[in-house]
């Protein structure tokens, strides 16, 4: 079972953050030589077995991204929230 987890660091860490989740997916390990030696054998029950497993892999690569994806569009959110408060004139520049 997957569950969410969530902590806070600073927002100038989020870039490097993501680049270390990606860093440890594995996608290179996604090959489909072991399914094709498989059905050249023609051993269509174990071919289907590695199907499944790269099927597998290729589901926990998704849900990675996914969550890379959810962190940096918070990221970008907060940049822009950042950049419009930035722009906005204190109460004393008013007065």
């Amino acid at each position: 079972m997957k569950v969410k987890i969530s902590y806070t660091i600073d927002i100038e860490d989020v870039p490097t953050r993501v680049k270390e989740i990606l860093s440890k997916l594995d996608a290179g390990s996604i090959s489909f030589d072991s399914i094709f030696e498989k059905l050249e054998d023609g051993n269509v029950p174990a071919a289907v077995e590695e199907i499944d497993k790269v099927r597998q892999q290729m589901g926990n690569l998704d849900v990675a991204l996914v969550d890379c994806t959810g962190i940096l569009e918070g990221y970008q959110a907060a940049q822009v929230e950042l950049r419009k408060r930035s722009n906005e004139p204190s109460p004393q520049q008013n007065q």
